[in-house]
């Protein structure tokens, strides 16, 4: 069995947050194609982003508070409830992050690669540990770090953890899984924002993000001991 997973990161003013959902591959067309029907339906759109929802800009402009909200809610209804479909990625306040990123290697020490980072490691070692499947896929939402993440990926991550598969990156506007992960992303960053947005009907996902990690004492501290990002001595 393989698993994707699709990664979206999110910076507020208190955390920075790299989060999505796993599940089989194969289920993720079916997921999909659902979403995609909700897109389609009344007052269609082409893709989802939360920030123009909330905005009321983008695909949202001109939109009623209650009809995007109605679109939320549908959306939301979509992402399956079900045993092997799960939150996964991880975030970190700006302050613990801050304390620590002097003992980060140079090319992690940008929070998106640090989380990103961490998001794939854990789902092989640590706390978030996936269990069960042969391989673990990670599609990343396209630009120019997710481009410098994927060869950090191949160059550096996978050689030490065989159990990881293929990283892709994709565009999110064509790529329904990765706008069901900004919104799980942007979730999970309201639970740390000290003036919270309510994002609607996101409590339908509550018990599905349960397993993401906060990156804080001795879950941060495991994470900079791994290989990956343990500085050697005198090194960048």
């Amino acid at each position: 069995m393989t698993i994707g997973v699709y990664l979206d990161e999110s910076e507020g003013d208190s955390a920075y947050v790299a989060a999505g959902w796993a599940c089989p591959t194969e289920r993720w067309a079916q997921i999909s194609d659902s979403w995609q029907a909700v897109l389609d339906a009344h007052s269609g759109i082409q893709y989802f982003k939360i920030n123009e929802a909330m905005g009321l800009k983008g695909q949202f402009q001109g939109w009623d508070v209650a009809t995007r909200d109605d679109k939320i809610k549908a959306l939301v209804q979509v992402i399956p409830h079900e045993p092997k479909f799960f939150g996964h990625g991880c975030y970190v306040a700006r302050t613990d992050f801050d304390q620590v990123k002097h003992r980060v290697p140079r090319k992690y020490r940008s929070p998106y690669f640090f989380c990103i980072a961490t998001s794939m490691v854990f789902s092989v070692a640590g706390e978030t540990q996936i269990i069960g499947p042969d391989k673990i896929d990670f599609v990343l939402d396209r630009s120019r770090e997710a481009v410098v993440m994927r060869k950090l990926f191949y160059s550096d991550i996978k050689p030490r953890f065989p159990r990881l598969g293929e990283c892709l990156d994709l565009d999110d506007k064509t790529t329904n899984p990765l706008q069901a992960a900004d919104l799980c992303a942007a979730a999970l960053r309201q639970l740390s924002e000290p003036t919270p947005i309510s994002i609607p009907h996101i409590s339908t996902l509550d018990g599905i993000v349960a397993p993401l990690l906060e990156l804080r004492g001795k879950a941060l501290e495991d994470i900079l001991e791994t290989s990956i990002f343990k500085k050697k001595a005198g090194g960048a």
